[in-house]
């Protein structure tokens, strides 16, 4: 009779290749010690009513076994979501065993980590806090670091295994929220923000078009990489011969940004004139965390762009950095915003970048 030990270690190859060779029909029974898994003797040992409860019983942690088995190698709750879309219940057959795959663990891990995103869509604002709370904890780099040399936590990738421990301990408490470590507190407020759909992509397919989006970002376009010609705001070598070097970068600087805030001033009108009082406090939100985020990463990560660049300029090109994730900060996948729009995937991805992009670095112009 095939029989497997069961440990922390074991896994579904084992069990599997443990009852390779026996009939789909046998059931799977555990043993009096609860140690191990075994099939169904063809010897009856007892007969009446007790001698029955105890096989039903074996059955029954036999498919409780085989859970947690699947629960500790893919992730809490998998071996639950497996079992229940396969309507095993009290018994499960060695067919059923030989059944599961990892594809179906996968499928199991990601519609997990799907509900319990969506789950922390209900918790985003202390989320972003306990995110912003932890960066401050962070050292202090040098102002010469390179933010190349440092590691981020808001784009760490966790497994999706570890993913769905962080958020399921949000789950299960939302006090729990104050023990998470910060690479898990960031995966539970990326996931959640993914899943935070407030404005319509109609909506934010008209925003992320106009053209005064473009300018208020100014030079800290996405445009760049779409291979377009990106507006400079460098002196020309006839103003720098004309006014000196550094008055013709202080006028330089001084037409950026006011370039910059008459795009902001005008994206502000359209913001006000299109949104809904919850639909704007939502992108007011969204902002705030972003702007206030970019400006702890320029001390606790390091610089983007060049060391000699101002702190605003630093701050700005981490906006732009972190809103390579504007379909999360929008609550959209891009697809779901490629497919309202008339633009390409990639040029709707850059425009809802650009416009996340300004609402963060003219936070204060167009929300205050």
């Amino acid at each position: 009779m095939p029989t497997i030990t069961l440990q922390q270690t074991t896994n579904l190859a084992d069990m599997k290749d443990t009852f390779k060779d026996t009939k789909d029909a046998k059931l799977l029974r555990i043993n009096e010690n609860e140690t191990s898994l075994h099939t169904k003797s063809s010897k009856l040992r007892g007969f009446g009513n007790d001698a029955t409860t105890r096989r039903e019983a074996k059955y029954q942690r036999a498919v409780d076994q085989v859970k947690s088995q699947l629960d500790a190698q893919f992730g809490k709750g998998v071996g639950t979501k497996i079992l229940s879309d396969m309507n095993i219940t009290n018994r499960i057959s060695v067919g059923q065993l030989k059944a599961i795959t990892s594809n179906l663990a996968n499928d199991a891990k990601d519609a997990i980590k799907e509900q319990l995103a969506s789950e922390m869509s209900n918790h985003i604002a202390p989320l972003q806090s306990k995110v912003l709370a932890l960066y401050q904890e962070m050292h202090d780099v040098p102002s010469s670091k390179p933010a190349r040399e440092s590691s981020d936590p808001i784009r760490t990738n966790l497994t999706k295994k570890e993913s769905i421990v962080a958020m399921q301990k949000v789950h299960d408490d939302i006090d729990a929220i104050d023990e998470l470590n910060i690479d898990e507190c960031a995966c539970c407020v990326m996931n959640g923000m993914s899943k935070n759909q407030i404005v319509s992509t109609t909506k934010i397919d008209t925003l992320m078009q106009l053209d005064c989006v473009e300018q208020a970002v100014g030079d800290m376009t996405s445009a760049n990489t779409m291979g377009r010609t990106v507006v400079s705001f460098d002196p020309t070598e006839q103003q720098i011969e004309t006014l000196g070097e550094d008055e013709a970068w202080q006028a330089a600087n001084a037409e950026r940004e006011l370039s910059m805030h008459q795009g902001a001033l005008e994206l502000k009108e359209y913001l006000t004139e299109m949104l809904t009082t919850d639909e704007l406090a939502f992108f007011k939100a969204q902002a705030k965390f972003v702007k206030d985020l970019s400006e702890l990463q320029v001390q606790k990560v390091g610089y983007c762009g060049n060391e000699t660049d101002t702190n605003t300029i630093k701050a700005q090109l981490w906006a732009k950095t972190n809103t390579v994730n504007s379909a999360t900060l929008l609550g959209f996948e891009i697809t779901e915003l490629a497919q309202e729009s008339d633009l390409s995937m990639k040029e709707c991805m850059f425009s809802a970048r650009n416009l996340m992009t300004a609402m963060a670095i003219h936070y204060d112009t167009i929300f205050d």
